[in-house]
């Protein structure tokens, strides 16, 4: 097989073991894929390894005329990483590549989830009243830039289905997904794993 090497974010040599170099060559290979592994065990080392053998590898795009809230409008390549929490997300962050930095975010935000707001009628009082709820404003109709063609999701036990199927709508062109996640982590805040 490939021996894959890669450079730690401080520039030190990092030679994978066989379990890191399978899962390179399986990202690698474009099919979605599953990293588990307990705490501390090198899963954000390992993504990150894959992360740069897909930048050297020329298959991802560079994201144009990017019309969202937070992801950059030009010139960084469409991988997104995320994650259901704001602290895992602020992981990704710190040992991302440069300049990917910013490709990091939550789910709610890579969905732009916005408040909506409603007029609703008591049935027992008859008495309107204004309701709000956040709602994802990126789905079917209004989908994420095609150029996105890997997401991450990091703490992927904490994300439930309802909120992944929020996501597979506004990713309509299928890119490829990652999940990294611990069997030992919290299950989702609502709804099923």
């Amino acid at each position: 097989g490939v021996v894959h090497q890669g450079f730690g974010k401080h520039g030190e040599l990092i030679t994978y073991n066989s379990e890191q170099q399978e899962f390179i060559s399986t990202v690698l290979s474009g099919a979605n894929c599953v990293l588990t592994g307990a705490a501390g065990t090198g899963k954000t080392t390992c993504v990150m390894g894959a992360i740069n053998s897909l930048l050297q590898s020329n298959t991802i795009p560079i994201i144009q005329n990017c019309e969202h809230k937070h992801i950059p409008a030009y010139g960084v390549p469409g991988i997104v990483a995320t994650s259901f929490t704001r602290r895992a997300v602020a992981n990704l962050r710190k040992a991302m590549p440069a300049g990917l930095d910013r490709n990091c975010l939550t789910i709610h935000k890579l969905l732009e989830y916005e408040p909506v707001y409603y007029e609703v009628t008591d049935p027992e009082t008859g008495e309107t009243k204004n309701t709000m709820r956040f709602e994802p404003t990126r789905n079917s109709y209004r989908p994420l830039p095609d150029s996105i063609k890997v997401v991450i999701i990091d703490e992927s036990s904490m994300v439930s289905v309802e909120l992944f199927q929020q996501l597979v709508l506004a990713l309509p062109h299928n890119p490829q997904f990652i999940f990294i996640g611990d069997i030992q982590q919290l299950p989702p805040v609502f709804g099923s794993a």
